[in-house]
């Protein structure tokens, strides 16, 4: 589990990816323990950010992933984020 130093680190680099419009370093390999945990905080982070710097949040999403990425068949895991505008 990340510190909560690290996690705002990790924000920091997804939202400048963000601002440059260009691809950010896949964070597990900076921090190759990052836990789901850890992607939940980081995600709810940025989406905090989003808003504070004027984004409207204008819903959730949820979705399964497609039959042919999800291992094992008939899996139950879901894909949820927030949906907000710039």
């Amino acid at each position: 589990m990340l510190s909560e130093a690290d996690r705002k680190k990790a924000a920091d680099i997804l939202m400048s990816a963000e601002k440059e419009r260009k691809q950010a370093v896949q964070l597990s390999k900076t921090w190759p323990d990052l836990t789901i945990e850890d992607a939940y905080a980081i995600s709810t982070e940025v989406a905090k950010r989003k808003i504070a710097g004027g984004a409207k949040l204008i819903g959730h999403k949820a979705a399964s992933p497609p039959r042919r990425c999800s291992a094992p068949p008939r899996s139950t895991s879901r894909i949820t984020g927030t949906s907000s505008t710039t």
